[in-house]
């Protein structure tokens, strides 16, 4: 079927120090709810589109905004189904029913970041992770049936050897617990970045 990303949002509130968006693009400019859905209708019904991969940064900044985004798709009746594909901040989903709201919409997939499995090396690398909730929210996507990826970053200059058994561990818990695919990323010191400097 076919499919195109949709960036509903571009910029990034939070400051990791892996990464070039804190430099190139560190305040956080969102689309309405009806600006997003009116190009998924156009798309939808132009082209037969019937898959969009949201590819922000971080479309869940605002929850609200992302829980009408669901609910305008609902309330429009579109055939589609969507997909937050780039590693969203999960902590940002704080209600269980806004997950159930996004799956009556056509909520699909779910990506999430937690990039390591260790509390200090995420202090280090300024992106804190609240691992028990992204546990809570794993668990109620896998009731949800709506497949889910947690993602995680390998070799950042502060990672150690018990940083890496953590992460491995944080993996299993979230294997247990449903998730459907880890993806693990290479770091690579991108210019711009805290640790490329």
């Amino acid at each position: 079927k076919k499919f195109l990303p949709i960036i509903s949002s571009r910029g990034y509130p939070y400051r990791c120090k892996f990464c070039v968006s804190p430099t190139l693009n560190p305040i956080w400019r969102k689309r309405s709810a009806l600006n997003v859905v009116n190009e998924m209708e156009y798309f939808n019904k132009k082209m037969g589109i019937s898959d969009f991969h949201i590819s922000d940064l971080d479309p869940t900044v605002n929850e609200k905004r992302i829980v009408n985004i669901a609910e305008e798709i609902i309330k429009r009746k579109l055939n589609i189904e969507w997909k937050l594909s780039q590693g969203t901040k999960v902590e940002t989903i704080k209600n269980l029913s806004s997950l159930e709201i996004m799956k009556k919409s056509g909520l699909s997939f779910f990506s999430f970041s937690p990039e390591s499995g260790s509390t200090d090396l995420m202090k280090k690398l300024n992106k804190p992770f609240d691992y028990e909730h992204g546990i809570k929210i794993t668990k109620h996507l896998n009731k949800l049936n709506i497949p889910t990826q947690a993602c995680f970053i390998a070799g950042t200059p502060p990672e150690k050897k018990i940083d890496r058994n953590l992460s491995i561990k944080y993996m299993k818990r979230l294997v247990k617990e449903g998730i459907d695919e880890i993806a693990v990323f290479i770091y690579s010191p991108i210019p711009g970045s805290f640790f490329a400097d």
